[in-house]
């Protein structure tokens, strides 16, 4: 897979990868990229002449095979590193477990990667950072259902793994290294929790009320036992945010439209659908970001055949009187409803990308602007007064909101309680919205 971005984290041919082999012969590492190589180009009798190379260099050692496991993942050789923790035998370390299930994911087998992410947990259900061992005890909640371990291209560092998805990101609302955080790896119980100690403040980041539902659940269980303790973002809460939940939130708001929104198991027929939706509709799999538009039966008999759980939601119309499709984002922190973008595109779905091509656009830029200066101003009290209270009736800490005005008010499309708030211009108000996220934890803390 990606032997483009591979070949960017190491040689990028055969040749190079002699090249290396003759400035340090007793590599393992250089006769690695050499099997990698071999085996791209198809030439099996190379690759295996490569392999057997690489196997006499590291001598059988466990610990060196697995050594350049690692080293193979960094370079982006994904099928040499799975063949050499083989060869290493067993190994139930966090770390090993957790880059075995990054790898499995690049595979495309994803039910593995899950199996093998629960073992990671048993193997270390709280994972303690090394900084800031005498402040105040934080535990950080991590669905390892919602969360996916993924391996990314980091530059000069090759591939790194990071989870990803479903979770508040709170790297980027505050300084983890001036924190003492414990996370906490959970699927279905709360036997976690055990092992991690008394905190002073929980700080829920599981976001995914579908995916991240038994967590959630076990989260409950726990708070429940322990309610003299400080919570961000109730389980409870979050629940409440999914997409066929959302709208019953706003209930009694005025001036604020959802799409309508329904969940469908994988044996839905498509003639149950068209009785609940017109074309043209959106579809996603349950748990998962990218919205798909389905215009007909054809659109709509492939996305049943992937016979996953997926949402159906009306598509809503959100042109502004320019025909632009419009998309802005706010944040409530804490009770602060923050304006963090408002984008602008020729497409239904309006990207983050779309910021480029903003650029060449002074209206939108300059609406965009006035937005985060006084979102009450541009969009009229109304609207932004009827935001607020769409995001208090989460009853969350921390929640994002994405929507589009309207000629008669506002326009939801989705509340997120891991929602970005870093996509907005460079001198926006993401530096004030983490400063938010930071006094409320200092003040959930006191």
């Amino acid at each position: 897979m990606r032997h483009d971005t591979i070949r960017a984290a190491g040689p990028a041919s055969p040749i190079d990868a002699l090249a290396m082999i003759r400035a340090t012969p007793h590599s393992p590492l250089a006769r690695l990229r050499l099997w990698y190589e071999m085996v791209a180009l198809g030439n099996e009798r190379q690759a295996a002449l490569a392999k057997e190379a690489v196997l006499r260099l590291v001598g059988g050692s466990p610990d060196g095979l697995a050594a350049l496991a690692f080293d193979a993942v960094r370079v982006g050789a994904f099928a040499q590193a799975e063949e050499l923790l083989d060869l290493a035998g067993p190994r139930y370390d966090y770390e090993t477990l957790l880059t075995r299930s990054a790898l499995r994911l690049e595979a495309g087998d994803p039910a593995t990667a899950a199996a093998l992410r629960r073992i990671a947990a048993k193997a270390a259900p709280v994972v303690m950072s090394p900084s800031a061992p005498d402040a105040p005890l934080i535990l950080k909640t991590r669905s390892m259902d919602a969360a996916r371990f993924e391996l990314r291209f980091r530059g000069e560092r090759g591939f790194v793994g990071r989870f990803k998805g479903g979770h508040l990101p709170l790297e980027r609302l505050i300084d983890v290294s001036a924190r003492r955080i414990a996370a906490v790896n959970l699927f279905d119980d709360e036997r976690s929790f055990a092992v991690a100690g008394t905190p002073a403040l929980i700080i829920n980041t599981v976001a995914s009320p579908d995916l991240g539902a038994p967590a959630l659940d076990a989260i409950g269980r726990h708070l429940a036992a322990q309610p003299r303790v400080p919570v961000i973002n109730r389980p409870e809460a979050v629940a409440r945010t999914a997409p066929d939940r959302a709208a019953a939130l706003m209930g009694g708001i005025a001036s604020v439209r959802f799409p309508t929104v329904r969940r469908y198991g994988r044996d839905a027929s498509a003639e149950a659908i068209e009785r609940d939706f017109a074309y043209p509709f959106l579809a996603r799999e349950v748990g998962t970001e990218p919205l798909e538009l389905v215009a007909d039966r054809d659109a709509l008999t492939a996305r049943l055949a992937s016979a996953t759980d997926f949402h159906i939601a009306s598509f809503e119309d959100a042109r502004d009187a320019h025909g632009t499709y419009r998309k802005a984002r706010a944040v409530l922190v804490d009770g602060k409803l923050v304006p963090v973008a408002l984008l602008g595109s020729d497409e239904w779905r309006v990207r983050s990308t779309d910021r480029r091509a903003m650029l060449a656009d002074e209206r939108l830029r300059d609406d965009e602007r006035d937005y985060l200066a006084d979102p009450a101003k541009l969009l009229g009290a109304r609207r932004w007064s009827a935001l607020r209270a769409v995001c208090v009736a989460t009853r969350l800490d921390y929640v994002g909101v994405d929507f589009a005005p309207t000629a008669d008010g506002v326009l939801v499309f989705g509340l997120d309680a891991a929602m970005r708030h870093d996509l907005g211009p460079a001198d926006g108000n993401a530096e004030r919205v983490s400063a938010a996220f930071q006094a409320m934890v200092d003040k959930k803390l006191r």
